[in-house]
């Protein structure tokens, strides 16, 4: 019966299996009971329902714990992200700005409207920190949507 525990013990992720049988049907089951993917209840008239509640709520419990441990490290790795994002978006920004604004500072001090010496450079720069800005958008874009994906 290996593939249905394989079956079983997949599908109690989501939810929990609890069989109701009779002692005989317990030990057909003893390995997937063992290995801890389904729960067995003995079938009595008086004690089955209530012990049968009592498992999946214990089972529901395990989940829940379970869950809330692994959704821990997603809301840190999101503050992460945001980190990340905050730094590459500032990094390229800062500099097309720097150089944009000593350029014009030097094109306001000659008063000729003429590029000065280094202004060819200093524009090249803002080209390129800018064309890097306007990948780094993208790149975070795609990764944010790909972490928003699951959630929908």
């Amino acid at each position: 019966m290996p593939r249905f525990d394989a079956i079983v013990s997949s599908f109690t992720v989501h939810a929990p299996v609890v069989v109701i049988g009779s002692a005989e049907r317990r030990k057909g089951l003893s390995a997937l009971i063992a290995s801890g993917a389904a729960d067995f209840v003995a079938r009595d008239e008086e004690h089955c329902l209530p012990e049968t509640l009592d498992v999946i709520q214990r089972r529901l419990r395990q989940t829940a714990a379970v869950v809330g441990e692994s959704s821990e490290p997603f809301a840190a790795s999101q503050e992460d992200f945001g980190e990340v994002l905050r730094h590459e978006l500032n990094n390229p920004l800062t500099g097309i700005l720097g150089n944009a604004e000593l350029l014009l500072a030097e094109i306001r001090r000659r008063d000729d409207g003429q590029l000065p010496e280094g202004g060819r450079q200093r524009v090249e720069t803002i080209a390129v920190l800018a064309v890097r800005l306007r990948e780094t958008v993208r790149r975070l874009s795609l990764e944010w949507e790909a972490r928003q994906a699951p959630k929908r």
